[in-house]
Parts: C-alpha cells; structure tokens; sequence
C-alpha cells in the first residue's frame, strides 16, 4: 500500500491513516485516546486501535438507530470524523493488550489551518468547539468527480502544437478562456459549474488535465453538506443513464472555512464511503452526443427536469444503475427491465383509464343489481367491491402495449408491426408473471426461457425505458 498525503486521498486508491481515536470528542487529543490505523479501501474500511474503547460493549447493531460515532487526530494534524457500523471484533489479548477493529460506513477528514482560527488558552477545548460545528458540516462549496468526468464533460484544455522548423512539441493549456456550464437546479437551490484544472509533474515533464463538478448556493451562504452529497448523487446517476455506464466517485472534496482577504482555506475537507467499483470502458465516439459540451444549450432544462421528477423516477434509477453497477443473473435483469416499464408507465401516464366498451359496462351493471336483490345483505358490500376492483396486473398488457406501440420507429432498429409487438407483450406479461410468482411453467405459454431471446427483449425494454427517460429530460433519444 503506497504512502499518500491528505492532497492525494482519492476514492480509488488504497490509503492509510495514523493517528489516535476515540468515540468521546473530548479525549481525541488526550492520553486517553488509542493509537491506530484507519486502513482505506474502496470495498471496505476498518479502524484497527490498539487497545480498546470504553464504550465497546454499548456498540452493537441497533437497527433503526444512528451509526456510532469516532473521532481521530491523526499525525499531520488532521481532524476525523468517522460513522461505524456492527460490533468491533478482533483479539481480546495480543501482546499484553487488546487490539479492537470497527467496520466504518464513512468518514470525513478534515485539513485545518489552526493558525488563522481564534485563539485558544486550551487546544483540547478547541478540538472539541470543531467537532461539534463539524459534525452537521456546512460549506462555502463542494466539488466532487467521477469515473471518465472529463470524457463526459467534452472540454479539452490542452492542446499540442509541433514546430517543425524549430523540431520543437509545443503544450499549451488553456483555462482563463474556458467555457464553464453554470447552471442552478432549482429544486436544491444549487449552482451546478464544471470546473477544470491541471497538473504538470516536473519529473515526468507531462501535463494531466482534471475536471470537477462545483456545487455552492447561489446566494454564497453555507449550504448543507448532505443535500450536496446527495445532488453530487443523482446529477452521477443521471449521466449513469445517459450514457448506460456505471460509474463510481474520484474525489469528493469541500470548503468550510476560508480567509476574506485572500479565499485561502482554513478549514477544507474530504469524505470517503465503503462502496464497490466497476471498470468501465467510455466510447467517446458514440457517447459524444450526450457529453456535457453538446447538451450545454440544453443542460439547464435536462438536470432541472431530472430533479423535479426525482420522486417519479427514484424507484427506476435505482433499478437501473444498480443492475449497472453489479452483476445480476440474466433473468433478475429481465424482470427488473419489465418493473421499470412498468413502474413507469404507471408514474408517468397513469392518468390513461382502462377503456371499458358500452356493452361491458351494461353488463356489469345487470350483475350489481343482481347483487342488490339477491344476495345477503352482509355479502352486498363485499361482491359490489370486488367487482369494482381491478387488478394491477390485468392492466400490464395495457401499460406494455402503449409503451411498445408509441416507441415503435422511434427508436432506431426497432421496428415492429402490431402484431410483432402484441407477440412481445404476451412473451413480456408470461415471463414477468412466472418469475416474479412461480407456479408451473406449463401455466405460462409465452415464458421465455432461451437466453439469447432473454437478452434481446432485456435490450429491447431498456431501450424502449430509456427513450421515455430521455423525453421526460427534454432530450431526443438516438440509439444507434
């Protein structure tokens, strides 16, 4: 594990931190803190002390109530704060004394300038005033990355120019002329901006460009950290769906002190989450169309659409980035695919009611009066409501059908006639109704068993759910 610093902390390096720890802020700087190391990886984070915390037998698993806290000093002078999870677990006796490790849910660690803070008689005072003012932090701003955020983003800042005269190879990097995307999402009262900058290494003679996603209030007052973690959250699932990719945080970094005079940080921090990643590879060629370079013009109306129907889509984003994100046997993503239809379908165009004939709704009205003058007054009211009730899932065929039937020659390769689609709905309502209940396959003639068939109408749903998504974005859909 290699030696980083807090400037080199990055979601998708392993990393470890010494320092002392303990669950009681006020003991953080003093000698009856445990030494240890708090040990980063992106699949799991553990807090190992020598020793062990007084109030280790009050850790356990409480579901419904908040994650215990632990507060760490570590050797550069930087403050932790870290959320842990489950019993601590480890030997009970290891050269003469215990050694204790904490799973931990996430952490933030905070870089502090204690030089330009007010005045303390007593350092251990201090310690405790920033934990309590950091513990629900506030920031001036949040900036955060992702996987390929700089393919997304489309904006190149460097450029190459050979001299072939003077066999001279000329870099140049170009930011005071850069085009930022400024947009504010309403809903959060937040001001989205790309942000770029670059590295140039000396040794190596090399230039890297690097991008960041800045999040602050339009007003510059001190927003809430949490709701800035959670817009960073939904503006990656968006280009989750955009582009059909999982991708995974770089970086989250924010602001939560600075100097007026010249803006230099006083209190700056980071926040690290036991999460899982993917590889993923990035087409530039074809994923160029939804870069945020090409939706600039559109970008304002596509993320405010995407948060306004943040409740309608929740459910289906979920379904969706986490089948990207892990890897689900073919038919739980089939089925999946067909929930999200569904779901939509019932979010987004509920209000189409079931078209009932004249004839049928004659008939069911011969059958509540029969009900009315020959069944047992007791039994009236339930017979008169089961025939009013119908079921969700007699309705699935229609929901289907007018999400196939309006998407088809839309979306381009999928082309059908009513027939073909009326043959796809049968196949869709028998195989979701199969997995999702049991029972005996002979029940379900339509079932789709073959894997290769399977994967083609799992395409084929998440083609048709994505070009509804991206109607309710303001965005034409271009599969090619």
């Amino acid at each position: 594990m290699s030696k980083l610093t807090y400037r080199s902390y990055s979601w998708d390096k392993e990393f470890e931190i010494k320092g002392y720890f303990s669950d009681d802020k006020s003991k953080v700087v003093d000698h009856e803190a445990n030494s240890g190391i708090l040990t980063y990886s992106p699949n799991e984070i553990v807090l190992e002390i020598f020793g062990e915390f007084p109030n280790d037998e009050a850790i356990s698993i409480n579901f419904g109530n908040p994650v215990d806290k632990i507060y760490g000093f570590d050797s550069s002078g930087n403050l932790l704060i870290l959320e842990s999870y489950g019993s601590p677990y480890g030997t009970d006796n290891s050269s003469g004394f215990p050694m204790k490790k904490y799973r931990i849910k996430n952490f933030k660690i905070f870089d502090i300038n204690y030089q330009w803070l007010p005045n303390k008689n007593n350092f251990k005072d201090l310690i405790v005033e920033l934990i309590d003012e950091l513990e629900d932090t506030k920031v001036q701003y949040y900036q955060f990355s992702f996987d390929h955020l700089a393919d997304w983003i489309g904006k190149p800042i460097i450029s190459t120019e050979r001299d072939f005269e003077q066999k001279d190879f000329n870099i140049k990097v170009n930011i005071s002329n850069y085009p930022s995307t400024e947009v504010l999402i309403t809903s959060e009262d937040l001001k989205f901006k790309d942000v770029p900058s670059y590295i140039f290494s000396y040794d190596a003679l090399s230039v890297e460009p690097s991008y960041r996603i800045h999040l602050s209030s339009p007003t510059d007052r001190k927003v809430s950290f949490q709701k800035c973690y959670d817009t960073s959250i939904r503006i990656k699932e968006l280009v989750e769906m955009l582009s059909e990719k999982s991708l995974s945080f770089e970086t989250i970094e924010f602001l939560c002190e600075k100097r007026q005079d010249n803006n230099w940080p006083i209190i700056r921090g980071k926040y690290f989450v036991q999460h899982s990643r993917k590889t993923t590879r990035w087409d530039k060629y074809r994923l160029n169309k939804i870069s945020l370079s090409k939706l600039d013009g559109n970008f304002d109306k596509i993320v405010n659409n995407w948060f306004d129907k943040n409740e309608l889509l929740e459910f289906i984003v979920r379904e969706f980035t986490s089948n990207l994100h892990g890897a689900p046997y073919l038919e739980d993503s089939f089925i999946a695919s067909i929930r999200n239809l569904e779901v939509y379908a019932r979010n987004f165009r509920g209000g189409q009611q079931p078209v009932i004939s004249k004839e049928e709704d004659i008939n069911k009205q011969r059958v509540f009066d029969f009900i009315n003058k020959n069944v047992d007054e007791r039994f009236k009211k339930i017979f008169r409501n089961r025939l009013k009730y119908q079921r969700q899932d007699n309705d699935l065929r229609k929901k289907l059908l007018d999400l196939f039937t309006n998407a088809s020659g839309k979306i381009e390769k999928y082309k059908y006639s009513e027939d073909s689609i009326s043959k796809i709905i049968e196949k869709l309502y028998d195989s979701r109704n199969y997995y999702t209940h049991g029972d005996e396959k002979s029940k379900y003639k339509n079932l789709v068993t073959d894997f290769n068939e399977m994967h083609e109408l799992l395409e084929l749903c998440q083609d048709v759910l994505r070009f509804y998504i991206f109607q309710e974005l303001g965005l034409e859909y271009d599969k090619e």
